[in-house]
C-alpha cells in the first residue's frame, strides 16, 4: 500500500515540484489568509473593548503562554513533522504507533508540570503583577495544556500531509470563537471585558478547537498504525526533540522579547499600541507561513533518500513564491497601514511607524524562505539553536538598550535588525553544513 508521501513524491516527479509546490502551498495560503483577517477581526474586538492598557495586559500575558506552551510540547511538535513523514514513508506502522504514544504520554506529564509551576510562581510574585496582570496568568496556566496538545496534534496531522485539518481549528475556529464571546459579554450583560476574562474566553475557544482537532486526527491515522504492536525508541526521539525544544524555544523567544520587554519595561499601554502593529506586519509573512506549513515534511522526505538536487530546487523555488508573493504586501501595509491600525482604535495609529519598520524586516525575512526548516528538518537542528540562542541575547540586548529611549519604536528597530541577522546567518549556515543554497538566488 502507497502512503500519502509515497504519492506526494510520485506526482512531484511526474508533475514537477513548482507546481505541486504551489498547489500545496495554495492551499494553506487560502485557509491562511481567511484565519489572519479572523484573528485580525477578533483582536480587533478585544483591542476595542478593552482599550490599549487592558490589551496590553491580555497580550503580555499570552505571549508568555504561547513560550510555556513550548516546554509542555517538548520538541515533540514539530519532531512529529520529521517523524510521522519518515515513518510513514517507510510504512515502519510500528515505529510510529510507539511514537505517538510516547509523544501522548510525554506531553500530559510536561503540561501539568509547566501549569504548576507557572500557577505557582505567579502567586508568589503577588502584588508586584498587579491583581489583573495576575488573575489574567492565573488563566493562562489553565490555557496551556489545551495548547500544547493542540498543537502537537496539528503538526502530527501535518506530518501527515493533512495540513488543512491542522489548520482550521487553529487558524479559522478558535479566533472566530474568541471574537464572537467577545461580542457576547456585553450583550449578556457580563460586565466590561477585562484581561483575565478574555483570557477566559481564549480558553474556551481553544478547547472547541482541541476537540475538533483530535476528531481530525483518529480519523487520519492509518488503520495499520492502530493495530501494530507499537515498537517505542523513547530515548532517541527525546535526544532528537531536546534540542528542537531548544531550538523553538529559542526561536519564539526571539519573535516575541520585543513585545515581553516592552509590557516590563514601558508598560501595558506600550505593549497594547505595539502589538496590533506586529500582527499586521504578520501579514506581510504569509508566502513564508504558507511554504513552511507545507515545505518541511518534503524537506524530511527528500533528506531520507538523498534527494540533494530536488531538495535544493525545493528550497530555491520556496525562496522565490515567497519573495515574489511578499513584496506587494509589503507596499499595501506601508499604504494602508495607517488606516488599519486606526481598526483597533485612535489611540492605536500611534504605532504607525513601528509598524513600517517591522514591515522592513519581514520583507527581507522573505529573501531566504524557509531556511531554519532546512536546518532542523536534516539533523543541523543543533546549529540551528546556537544560532537562535546568540540571536535571541541579541535582541533581548537591543530591546532592553532601545526600548527606555524609544519605546515601542526602539522595540520595532530592535526586532527587525535581529530578525534580519538571523536569516543571514542560517542561510550561511545552510550552506556551510549542507552546501545547499537556500535564498532566491
Amino acid at each position: 500500500m502507497r502512503t500519502r508521501i509515497q504519492r506526494l513524491i510520485e506526482r512531484l516527479r511526474g508533475e514537477g515540484l513548482g507546481p505541486v509546490l504551489a498547489r500545496g502551498a495554495s492551499t494553506f495560503l487560502a485557509i491562511h489568509v481567511a484565519g489572519v483577517f479572523i484573528a485580525l477581526g477578533s483582536q480587533v474586538v478585544l483591542a476595542r473593548a478593552m482599550g490599549a492598557e487592558g490589551f496590553g495586559t491580555y497580550v503580555w500575558a499570552y505571549n508568555w503562554l504561547v513560550l510555556l506552551t513550548l516546554f509542555c510540547r517538548m520538541g515533540l511538535g514539530t519532531g512529529s513533522l520529521r517523524y510521522v513523514a519518515a515513518f510513514e514513508a517507510r510504512e515502519d506502522w510500528p515505529a510510529l504507533h510507539g511514537y505517538l504514544r510516547i509523544a501522548w504520554r510525554v506531553v500530559l506529564v510536561a503540561s501539568a508540570a509547566v501549569m504548576a509551576a507557572a500557577a505557582c510562581a505567579t502567586l508568589l510574585l503577588g502584588e508586584r503583577l498587579g491583581g489583573a496582570t495576575q488573575r489574567t496568568l492565573l488563566v493562562a496556566c489553565l490555557v496551556l495544556p489545551v495548547s500544547a496538545f493542540l498543537q502537537l496534534w496539528s503538526h502530527v496531522l501535518r506530518g501527515f500531509k493533512r495540513v488543512s485539518s491542522s489548520q482550521v481549528p487553529s487558524e479559522l475556529v478558535q479566533p472566530a470563537l474568541l471574537g464572537l464571546f467577545a461580542l457576547a459579554v456585553p450583550a449578556l450583560g457580563l460586565g466590561p471585558l477585562g484581561a483575565p476574562l478574555a483570557m477566559g474566553l481564549n480558553l474556551g475557544a481553544a478547547s472547541a478547537a482541541l476537540a475538533i482537532t483530535g476528531i481530525a486526527l483518529w480519523r487520519t491515522v492509518p488503520s495499520p498504525v492502530r493495530s501494530a504492536p507499537p515498537q517505542s525508541n523513547t530515548a532517541e526521539w527525546l535526544r532528537t526533540a531536546f534540542p528542537l525544544l531548544v531550538a523553538n524555544f529559542l526561536n519564539v523567544a526571539r519573535a516575541r522579547v520585543d513585545i515581553l520587554l516592552l509590557g516590563s519595561l514601558a508598560g501595558a499601554t506600550a505593549a497594547g499600541i505595539y502589538a496590533p502593529a506586529g500582527r499586521v506586519a504578520a501579514v506581510i509573512a504569509f508566502g513564508l507561513q504558507a511554504v513552511n506549513a507545507w515545505v518541511p515534511p518534503l524537506i524530511s522526505g527528500m533528506h531520507a533518500r538523498g534527494d540533494r538536487r530536488g531538495l535544493e530546487r525545493l528550497m530555491r523555488l520556496s525562496a522565490r513564491g515567497v519573495f515574489a508573493f511578499t513584496v506587494p504586501l509589503f507596499l499595501a501595509v506601508l499604504l494602508f497601514g495607517d488606516r488599519v491600525l486606526a481598526l483597533f482604535g485612535p489611540e492605536f495609529t500611534a504605532g504607525y511607524r513601528a509598524l513600517v519598520i517591522l514591515a522592513g524586516g519581514q520583507l527581507v525575512n522573505a529573501l531566504v524562505g524557509p531556511v531554519g526548516y532546512l536546518m532542523t528538518m536534516t539533523g543541523r537542528q543543533n546549529a540551528a539553536a546556537w544560532i537562535m540562542g546568540v540571536h535571541l541575547v541579541l535582541g533581548a540586548g537591543l530591546n532592553a538598550l532601545l526600548i527606555p529611549r524609544y519605546g515601542f519604536e526602539g522595540a520595532a528597530v530592535a526586532t527587525a535588525l535581529t530578525n534580519t541577522s538571523w536569516n543571514v546567518v542560517m542561510a550561511v549556515a545552510a550552506w556551510r553544513t549542507l552546501r545547499l543554497r537556500a535564498t532566491i538566488l
